[in-house]
């Protein structure tokens, strides 16, 4: 239920009640990335922080990781982006 809720909410999927009920898929999986599913269910994702554990630092002050772990977040989200449920839904049933 905490998975399907905010996928019904988004209008992907429909809840269909009776003893063969269970969820259908309401849009086609070519239309969702796997970020917006990311996303829908675990809110936007922050790709502002760093990964300086101290205090957040400004854009004058960065740390050593800063760079490489921005270019790395950007990587995998353009990827989440660029890869649709469509791509991925025979690997998952």
């Amino acid at each position: 239920p905490h998975v399907m809720a905010p996928l019904t909410h988004a209008g992907w999927v429909s809840s269909v009640s009776g003893p063969h009920g269970g969820y259908v898929i309401s849009v086609d999986l070519h239309d969702i990335s796997l970020l917006d599913l990311i996303e829908a269910v675990e809110g936007p994702l922050d790709d502002s922080r760093c990964l300086h554990l101290g205090p957040i630092h400004g854009h004058d002050d960065n740390c050593a990781l800063h760079t490489p772990w921005r270019r790395a977040r950007e990587a995998l989200i353009a990827e989440l982006r660029a890869t649709r449920l469509s791509d991925i839904s025979s690997l998952v049933g």
